[in-house]
């Protein structure tokens, strides 16, 4: 039965003997805040096992590079590993960080992917927990005091906690929003707890659906068709997760979650309006697409910093005085 890592699907070749030349830098011993993990050499870990395969076909090379930056992305500590439940390896796992190789000096579309996998838990021993820190944020976009915190649907068993004093206090949904793929339920982090933190439960199928996910497009549609052995396939999707912020796009950036969508623009020529930058959409439930919204007028433009990733910055800087 096929895999998955996150939300990456596994090659069903992928549990053979990893090869000699497996990196053994760890991104959970990385420094905070950082994409490039610290080298540490350490022996194999009896809790953990690897995960070598090849990745075959078109798109190989960016199938590759997603299991690259997943494993050396530092602010993802844990990730699921599921699909077969009767041998009873599904699990949460950390992950020591991968090496790429071109399988064959005469072909490129087979790229070898070799790392290791560490049993960090299950969900029989672990919660999922999203930790909060609700505070006035001064910026020139307007200000508000609503802290929203967002969890699938299928969460369950949910309840704020307090992680300096233990208090706990009953989590339920203010309000549920219709998603692409599922439903959102949207709580208020503004609780009465100090320090709060939405312990839930989740089966692990459904942890990745409503994550805000980085896309980079390729220059083409998501889904596309491709003829293969005279049959025609739908490739979806056909665009690449980006994981780490030293991602260097090929086409342009898609930032989205289950109900919002923003595609960014970065090589127009034009400044003058941020609608030709900036693109927003809303998922519409009713229609089940997203629409556009309207940005409106502003100073600010969006631009790639080789340190920073995707930032913005205002193209009329504003006078004190």
């Amino acid at each position: 039965m096929a895999r998955t890592l996150y939300a990456l699907r596994v090659p069903d070749s992928a549990l053979e003997k990893p090869s000699q030349s497996q990196s053994l830098q760890i991104a959970s011993n990385s420094p905070l805040n950082s994409d490039a993990p610290e080298v540490d050499t350490l022996g194999a870990d009896p809790g953990s096992r690897p995960l070598a395969g090849v990745v075959a076909g078109k798109y190989s090379n960016m199938i590759a590079r997603e299991f690259e930056e997943l494993f050396s992305a530092t602010g993802i500590e844990v990730v699921p590993w599921y699909g077969d439940r009767e041998d009873q390896t599904d699990a949460y796992v950390a992950l020591e960080d991968v090496t790429l190789e071109q399988s064959t000096a005469q072909e490129s579309r087979l790229q070898r992917f070799d790392g290791r996998l560490s049993l960090a838990g299950t969900r029989d021993s672990h919660y999922r927990a999203l930790y909060c820190s609700p505070q006035q944020v001064d910026n020139p976009f307007g200000s508000g005091t609503d802290a929203r915190a967002a969890i699938p649907r299928d969460a369950y068993n949910e309840v704020w906690w307090d992680h300096v004093t233990g208090s706990k206090v009953n989590a339920s949904p203010e309000r549920v929003v219709w998603g692409e793929h599922t439903y959102i339920d949207i709580h208020d982090a503004r609780n009465g707890l100090d320090n709060p933190v939405l312990l839930y439960e989740i089966p692990y199928e459904d942890e990745w659906q409503a994550d805000v996910t980085v896309w980079d497009t390729y220059n083409r549609d998501k889904a596309i068709n491709e003829t293969v052995n005279g049959s025609v396939q739908t490739i979806d999707p056909a665009w690449q997760r980006c994981f780490v912020s030293s991602h260097e796009f090929i086409g342009h950036p898609v930032v989205k979650n289950e109900n919002l969508k923003l595609e960014f623009n970065i090589d127009t020529k034009d400044y003058s309006n941020i609608n030709d930058e900036l693109v927003a959409y809303r998922w519409d439930g009713s229609n089940e697409t997203y629409s556009q919204v309207s940005l409106g007028a502003s100073d600010w433009r969006i631009s790639l910093s080789t340190s920073n990733g995707l930032v913005l910055n205002e193209s009329q800087p504003r006078l004190n005085g």
